[in-house]
């Protein structure tokens, strides 16, 4: 719940201004999205896509995790087994992004998801799950000033948030906005970090200051 000394119209303009300074200073944050095994808290990513903010593609990549792809999954996103038995480890995908990235700030949908896939996907790779044993908790942090959520000095803004204060409904009860799907979703990283990117747009191109 929010402090009741904000209101939801300083939320609202809150969020329009943020997204005008992210599109302002584009080397502030890329745009991140990814695909992955499943939704729990074991499961990991199978691929990864990674935008600038002028809509140009840095990576675009199938990962290979350490488990296998639950069908539910494959029949959302279409990727298989198969599909990334040959692709990079999230480690070698990781050193790649560090490699092309000086800072690793990202645009994500939806933030703590990513954050923690992320650390997932390391985690399971560097200590493999074994059955009927308890794997070590990942650690996403959140910064309510910056509405970052952060694994090991990986930060993932959560645009759901901004994007649900301006469209999404006030719910009095919970003293929020209630969350809206991403506009123009699509089964594949790349496309969702497009429709991400041009959710970001849209507020600015709507809203102007």
């Amino acid at each position: 719940m929010l402090s009741k000394n904000i209101t939801p119209a300083a939320i609202i303009q809150s969020s329009i201004v943020w997204a005008h300074e992210v599109l302002k200073n584009p080397s502030n944050r890329l745009v991140w999205d990814s695909e992955t095994t499943g939704l729990g808290r074991f499961d990991e990513m199978v691929s990864v896509a990674i935008l600038n903010m002028r809509g140009e593609v840095l990576l675009d990549t199938l990962v290979r995790p350490s488990q296998r792809i639950a069908p539910s999954a494959t029949r959302i996103h279409g990727i298989s087994d198969e599909m990334v038995a040959g692709a990079p480890s999230i480690d070698e995908v990781c050193n790649h992004i560090r490699s092309i990235v000086p800072a690793q700030k990202f645009l994500a949908w939806s933030g703590e998801f990513d954050a923690r896939m992320l650390g997932q996907s390391v985690r399971n790779l560097q200590t493999p799950l074994v059955p009927g044993q308890a794997a070590s908790p990942v650690v996403v942090t959140h910064d309510p000033a910056t509405h970052n959520y952060i694994w090991e000095g990986w930060e993932f803004y959560d645009l759901i948030g901004v994007y649900s204060s301006i469209y999404g409904d006030w719910s009095s009860r919970h003293g929020d906005y209630t969350k809206v799907g991403l506009p123009n979703k699509t089964n594949n990283a790349l496309g969702n970090a497009r429709a991400t990117l041009a959710a970001l747009q849209k507020i600015v191109s709507e809203h102007p200051l």
